[in-house]
């Protein structure tokens, strides 16, 4: 059995940590969304890995059989369940029976395949795949599960990667989707989306290179899952403590261009149309300026705009927006002196600071302030 270091006590912060968190959230609130629901067993599942990783280091003797190897198959769980926690957090509490599918890997290699094995739960620590078929010390009978679970522990990550790769493409497509619709939009839970979905990836990797060192040496080391097990317990809290004030809402973009039978002859009268109004009227002035109000004030379809101003302005809806309100944001620069950065960022349209600070290096290759500071030198 493997010593209890510093580094496995650091884990168990780590979990308690997350306990706590999690334990306060069950007494304050209830859970209201399914996209709650799968935050919360990505959790559970870094949770029981991490319990898996320390009953082998307990300076105690315990009987961890209940534990040991039962992180074998369980990264199949971790994909669906970011893929499906992206998205219901994008589809609004979309549904489907057909989510269960997704699990299919993790029930037929975790739940199903060990049942036709009489002594698999008996002896999980012989029948541990790889630590038995490719461990050079190893002198133990190689029974046939062993090579399968052997190809499963590999491929178990490579499923993983594969439902990252995926859920990162939903994201990224969704952002342009709102680019396209909204002029502001709350980009701080898209932010909190690909830090969860870069953060595994992380993980993943980290836990690649256990295994190419394994690969390469053909020796178990139990200290070097400190690589990935140390990250992944601080990832717990992390999100632990998201559920604890998770904002769950986001926007639904409309269908891009629908079905526009747009003319080449309409689409110039409306791109005249759109920047006089926009130039005589400055509705970006409104910081939550959204494409169906243009709409509404133009009497113009969502989608023919939308079209519009990606063809003919070469932008989306966002960026052309944003690109009224930083020249608006200039021109109060020289006519006052007194206001702060922040009420100039309002009084132009702006919702928040960093998205005028962010807008502003786009569109002026200079900050807010350094414009301000050379304005008046």
């Amino acid at each position: 059995m493997a010593s209890f270091d510093l580094w496995s006590a650091l884990i168990v912060v780590g979990v308690l940590q997350g306990i706590f968190v999690l334990g306060l959230f069950f007494i304050r609130q209830e859970f209201k969304s399914n996209t709650q629901w799968y935050l919360l067993g990505i959790v559970l599942v870094f949770f029981w890995l991490q319990l898996e990783f320390l009953s082998i280091r307990w300076p105690y003797t315990i009987d961890s059989m209940l534990f040991y190897g039962t992180r074998l198959g369980s990264w199949f769980i971790i994909g669906p369940l970011l893929f499906l926690y992206t998205d219901s957090f994008i589809n609004k509490e979309r549904t489907k029976f057909a989510g269960i599918l997704h699990f299919l890997p993790f029930i037929f290699f975790v739940l199903i395949l060990p049942l036709f094995y009489a002594d698999f739960f008996s002896f999980r620590q012989i029948h541990y795949g790889m630590l038995t078929v490719f461990d050079s010390f190893n002198r133990e009978p190689i029974s046939s599960i062993q090579y399968v679970y052997s190809v499963v522990f590999v491929a178990q990550f490579i499923h993983l990667f594969i439902y990252l790769v995926i859920s990162l493409r939903k994201v990224r497509k969704y952002e342009s989707k709102l680019a396209d619709t909204y002029s502001s939009y709350q980009e701080s839970e898209l932010r909190w989306l690909r830090f969860t979905i870069y953060s595994l990836l992380g993980i993943l990797v980290l836990a690649s290179v256990f295994l190419v060192i394994f690969f390469l040496t053909l020796v178990y080391r139990r200290h070097l899952d400190y690589i990935y097990v140390l990250p992944m317990s601080f990832l717990m809290y992390i999100i632990a403590y998201k559920l604890m004030g998770a904002n769950f809402t986001i926007v639904e973009p409309s269908s891009k261009y629908q079905t526009s039978s747009l003319k080449e002859e309409a689409a110039s009268k409306y791109a005249e149309q759109i920047k006089e109004y926009m130039i005589s009227q400055k509705p970006y002035l409104k910081n939550g300026l959204k494409l169906v109000d243009l709409s509404q004030d133009l009497e113009i379809p969502a989608h023919h705009i939308s079209r519009v101003i990606n063809e003919k302005y070469g932008q989306n809806f966002h960026d052309f927006v944003n690109g009224y309100r930083v020249e608006e944001a200039k021109s109060l620069m020289k006519e006052l002196k007194k206001p702060t950065l922040l009420e100039i960022a309002f009084s132009a349209g702006f919702n928040n600071k960093t998205s005028f600070n962010n807008a502003f290096k786009k569109f002026s290759n200079s900050t807010p302030f350094a414009y301000r500071r050379n304005l008046h030198s």
